[in-house]
């Protein structure tokens, strides 16, 4: 069974005094296997490059160069915080090397 990625982007900042609306400060990507690959990657992909302020994904495997590069153009072209938490066992994997190459900061976790 191929794992999907799963993302949380803020959106905009406060503003005022008001009680800040939590559904409206996180986005959040889930892609199910009822998505076919191509279309989990775009919507992957779209929801990367709207990131402005910062990034935290969740990367458990097999993920495409296109993810990988994405993220990495929120770091370097657009100056977003990046998180990226992934297994020790990706480490190899091509878009992952790119990432820790460009400085992206990558967690490498063991279960």
């Amino acid at each position: 069974m191929r794992l999907l990625p799963a993302i949380v982007l803020p959106a905009l900042g406060l503003s005022g005094c008001a009680e800040p609306d939590l559904a409206r400060m996180f986005n959040q990507v889930e892609l199910s296997v009822a998505d076919d690959e191509a279309t989990a990657a775009a919507r992957f992909i779209e929801t990367i490059d709207a990131a402005q302020q910062e990034l935290h994904v969740a990367l458990p495997a097999g993920q495409t160069v296109e993810i990988t590069d994405a993220i990495g153009r929120a770091w370097t072209d657009r100056g977003v915080m990046v998180e990226v938490i992934t297994d020790i066992d990706q480490e190899a994997d091509p878009g992952i090397q790119a990432l820790i190459a460009a400085e992206v900061p990558v967690t490498l976790a063991d279960d």
